[in-house]
């Protein structure tokens, strides 16, 4: 690289196991998920039924095909996603490379919102500063 260069961009990291902690903490709770893209869980606290890795199986499977159909599309990258049905509510985030999934009942339709959950994500960032981290 020529001095002249521009800087790369800071990647973000997360702390994932706080955003599964946060996650849980809302009503209607039932799973919060981190995957990386080859699905291996990286975060979870799973109180469904499902196996956990069923359940990022699924989850991998759903952003990929986003992801997929995003870039053929050239429409940008897949941020995030929402899923109701009757079984509740489900949102899924893209955090960079990896990705976060969290289910809730339909006790949770005011307060787990598209809002609520993208707070959580932006205060799970860890940017790193000289000396240490800043979470």
């Amino acid at each position: 690289l020529s001095p002249d260069a521009p800087a790369r961009p800071a990647v973000e990291r997360y702390d994932l196991d706080r955003l599964a902690g946060e996650a849980a903490r809302i009503k209607g709770f039932q799973a919060a998920v981190v995957v990386n893209p080859a699905g291996v869980v990286l975060a979870e606290d799973n109180r469904l039924t499902v196996d956990t890795e069923r359940l990022a199986e699924t989850m991998i499977g759903l952003v990929n095909n986003a992801r997929g159909a995003s870039r053929q599309m050239d429409i940008g990258t897949f941020e995030r996603a929402e899923f109701e049905g009757p079984m509740g509510r489900i949102f899924v985030t893209a955090l960079g490379d990896d990705t976060f999934m969290s289910v809730f009942d339909g006790t949770a339709k005011g307060e787990a919102g598209p809002s609520r959950i993208e707070y959580l994500v932006a205060s799970c960032v860890v940017r790193d500063v000289v000396g240490g981290s800043d979470p």
